[in-house]
């Protein structure tokens, strides 16, 4: 009981400095601090639980859940961070 306690809190505190790493890596390179990194993040985690809910095996929704966000991370630089910097 007490290792899976240890396990759960490590997981958590891995999201937790994803998610810092990500804020302070997007703000130091483009001194822009915007909160879509965590909407595409928490997409991320929705499609994976969405794929896995729909039958799919957990390396492709892993895939899926990846490659989405990814997708969705590069329209948002193109389309908004790139036009407000011009």
């Amino acid at each position: 009981m007490l290792i899976q306690l240890i396990a759960n809190g490590v997981a958590a505190g891995s999201v937790y400095a994803l998610l810092g790493m990500g804020f302070s890596l997007i703000y130091y390179t483009g001194r822009i601090f915007h909160i879509a990194y965590v909407a595409i993040f928490l997409a991320s985690g929705y499609l994976l639980y969405a794929g896995i809910q729909a039958g799919m095996p957990p390396v492709p929704a892993a895939a899926l859940a990846v490659l989405c966000p990814t997708l969705l991370g590069v329209l948002v630089s193109a389309c908004i961070i790139t036009f407000k910097k011009k």
